[in-house]
């Protein structure tokens, strides 16, 4: 364990839970936990401006040290020079200077911002150096590109290749321009293009440069590897008919299609799902989900299609097909009893629904030529 006091709090570190702990030095109140670690903590120190010593002469005190911006104590009385956020030392080691990008606007502050916030009506820099009084009007809002045309544009559309202003202003010093965090510079065609295009199998930047050096993929066993690309996808997607690769690898030299793990693969290479085998429909298209069925057996009240599917007894021969394959109006009466119509499709009705004023065959046939019959039309 270690321990050490500093003002009115002790602090120690715990062997077992592995933990920094803090109390008050006389009471132990306002105990605390301050830190946890995965591993034993076996020192501790505290680090304070009260705790460093009086050093009454030392170098920083003339001249600032030699130094531009910051001049730093070092032990033994040595000082070094350092800089802010934003700079950078110079080879002198004294000299601090801008770390700015040329897609940025140095403020006085000496904070870096892009270059399109200055002169946006908004006070970025936070002491007014990015909007000057000789400001041209601004129209657009604050945070967006102006174009020399009074068009505005989104920032990630400055040095995209694409002439977004009319006059080609989004498109300007692109040589010099820093692509944004979020994108992927083509250094050849000096634009810039998202960085989830990076890598992707394709040639976005137009040369080629945004699909070279990239890292070698290594893909899990139920995964296919995309050969372009290097990407991983699903087995479930080779072969589905659907590219799912950039380069379309997926669906190349597929004699066979890979269906689902729920599915039924037709001889025609179809994949259709589990339950729709042997419906007495043909899902394939070849009518292989229909082959090799169980026979299914009908009830006395219906009658067995030939192709095993089972109808009501009253669908056999009444003109209208309602097994799949037709096999219920197959070897149907051609003619009816002496009391009886027959309609176009061999269907018998009575001689009383003759005329009636309700069309009884499927065509219609029994209220055609109905005019001076003298025929009863009540059913």
């Amino acid at each position: 364990m270690a321990l050490t006091l500093f003002e009115d709090f002790v602090y120690w570190t715990d062997g077992k839970s592995k933990s920094l702990r803090r109390a008050h030095k006389t009471t132990g109140t306002q105990a605390i936990e301050l830190l946890n670690s995965w591993q034993a903590i076996k020192s501790i120190k505290v680090y304070h401006s009260l705790r460093q010593p009086e050093v009454p002469k030392h170098q920083c005190q003339i001249a600032n040290g030699g130094c531009s911006h910051l001049c730093l104590l070092s032990p033994g009385g040595e000082h070094k020079c350092a800089c802010p956020t934003n700079f950078y030392l110079a080879a002198d080691n004294k000299t601090c200077l801008s770390n700015c990008t040329s897609s940025q606007f140095r403020c006085g502050t000496d904070e870096c911002i892009p270059f399109w916030w200055k002169c946006d009506t908004v006070d970025d820099c936070g002491d007014g150096s990015d909007e000057p009084t000789d400001c041209p009007e601004f129209k657009c809002q604050p945070g967006r590109f102006q174009c020399g045309t009074g068009l505005c544009a989104l920032p990630p559309f400055i040095c995209d290749g694409e002439n977004d202003c009319g006059d080609n202003t989004d498109e300007a010093n692109c040589e010099t321009y820093i692509c944004l965090s979020g994108q992927f510079k083509c250094n050849r065609k000096q634009k810039c293009i998202p960085l989830n295009l990076r890598c992707n199998g394709q040639d976005d930047c137009g040369d080629g440069e945004d699909e070279t050096d990239c890292p070698e993929s290594t893909c899990s066993p139920d995964q296919f590897q995309c050969k372009a690309s290097m990407h991983c996808i699903s087995k479930l997607w080779v072969c589905d008919e659907d590219p799912d690769c950039a380069d379309g690898s997926d669906e190349a030299n597929c004699d066979e299609k890979t269906c689902g793990p729920h599915e039924f693969r037709c001889e025609n290479n179809n994949c259709i799902p589990d339950h729709w085998r042997c419906d007495s429909q043909n899902d394939c298209g070849d009518g292989s989900d229909e082959e090799n069925c169980k026979p299914v057996t009908c009830n006395h009240k219906d009658f067995a299609c030939a192709n095993g599917e089972c109808i009501s007894s009253r669908f056999r021969c009444d003109g209208d097909y309602d097994c799949f394959d037709n096999s219920d109006e197959r070897g149907c009466e051609a003619h009816c009893a002496d009391d009886h119509f027959r309609c176009h499709n061999n269907l018998c009705i009575s001689l009383k629904w003759l005329c009636d004023g309700q069309e009884d065959c499927k065509t219609g046939e029994d209220e055609k030529n109905c005019r001076g019959t003298g025929v009863n039309l009540t059913k």
